[in-house]
């Protein structure tokens, strides 16, 4: 019956209707669950609506969903028949892997979700080994071949299988099955060419938008959105919006002029600083002797960063100044809340990882700013959120 009643509804849409839907609709939405319009003035199951969209050569949409403000994953296929993977979406490095079905060693491997290549008639062998090293982690496996399904784009592209994944306590508590590195040249392991490029020509514009949504934790595909070839406008202040020159070619990273605690300057960047924008990262990073200068003048403590719950909205406001622009984080939008058992801790989203004049943007700087990331243009672009 189900089937029925959608020819039924297919049937009502006149040729004039499907073409204002293929002209109208700005991005992609594989979460919707239902599509109204006043223009219509009727409801479209979202089966329909994806085959019209499939047609289309808009914007692909990405849902996230939100694991406790740590990270945000989304979906992607391998394969064919499509395999199936959860994957973390990464600007701060530029390979795609998951997990292999040659991992044996590594417990992480077992508890996730990983790719036979095999099974697939796409896969091309490559055979390449590579080693891939993060902050906080690291994976050693090989190079294949095969097609990647990302929203409505196909494309055969590179990317590793790991047959090594060093941890324990992330075998279990990581829910995803990869990385898909985001990022540009200069972060690339292995000669690989970053995935981006891979899809590009098939994308109306060699952009993509990231807007994270802190206020959706762990709900399926309501953590925020990925828009690739677009920007949507339904979520920032157009007139907010500014684009920022990379400081470097090969690193979504950009000039950072002076950081502020308040009215205190916490960071004159005399020697300069560069922020990394990096999806991939959770805490908001800054080189170690400002780390303690931050803390001094927030109020929080100097080894951990604990604030006090009661009092959050009586802390001061952490202000960037970039190309002539102030970007500021309240004090509700950096300090984060973790809850064990009857007991609650407060602390801010500060962290160091002892880089001289580094500063990383994670999620805590992210989740507060619609970003938009341009290829063509090396430029970096934030904006207010409705």
């Amino acid at each position: 019956m189900r089937y029925i009643l959608l020819l039924i509804v297919f049937a009502q849409l006149s040729d004039a209707q499907v073409r204002w839907l293929k002209k109208s609709l700005d991005l992609v939405r594989l979460s919707l669950t239902r599509w109204s319009s006043r223009n219509i003035g009727r409801t479209i199951h979202p089966v329909i609506l994806q085959s019209i969209l499939k047609k289309s050569q808009g914007p692909t949409y990405q849902p996230l969903t939100n694991h406790k403000n740590i990270y945000y994953t989304g979906t992607i296929t391998l394969g064919t028949p499509p395999q199936q993977f959860i994957v973390n979406f990464d600007t701060g490095s530029s390979n795609l892997w998951v997990y292999s079905q040659k991992c044996w060693w590594s417990m992480s491997c077992w508890t996730h979700r990983y790719y036979k290549h095999n099974k697939s008639s796409t896969y091309k062998e490559n055979g390449t080994n590579v080693q891939i090293n993060y902050a906080t982690g690291s994976m050693s496996g090989f190079l294949s071949e095969d097609v990647l399904k990302l929203g409505n784009i196909c494309s055969t592209v590179t990317f590793a299988e790991a047959t090594s994944v060093p941890g324990v306590i992330d075998a279990f508590s990581l829910k995803f099955d990869g990385i898909f590195g985001l990022g540009l040249e200069d972060t690339s392991v292995g000669g690989v060419m970053p995935v981006f490029y891979s899809i590009m020509d098939k994308l109306p514009q060699p952009i993509f938008s990231v807007y994270l949504n802190r206020n959706a934790v762990d709900e399926i595909d309501k953590g925020g959105e990925i828009l690739f070839g677009g920007t949507d406008h339904s979520k920032f202040i157009n007139d907010s919006l500014t684009m920022h020159k990379l400081a470097t070619d090969g690193i979504w990273a950009i000039q950072i002029e002076r950081v502020y605690v308040g009215e205190s300057l916490a960071d004159a960047c005399k020697l300069g600083c560069t922020g990394v924008v990096d999806t991939g990262t959770s805490l908001l990073v800054t080189p170690q002797s400002t780390l303690q200068t931050m803390r001094k003048f927030i109020g929080s403590t100097v080894d951990k960063g604990v604030v006090s719950c009661s009092d959050i909205h009586k802390y001061p406001p952490i202000k960037f100044l970039i190309d002539g622009k102030n970007y500021t984080l309240t004090a509700s939008q950096y300090i984060s809340r973790t809850k064990f058992l009857w007991t609650e801790t407060c602390f801010d989203g500060l962290d160091n990882m002892n880089l001289e004049n580094i500063w990383i943007f994670g999620d805590v700087f992210l989740s507060n700013f619609y970003t938009i990331f341009d290829f063509s243009k090396k430029q970096i672009g934030f904006a207010e959120l409705k």
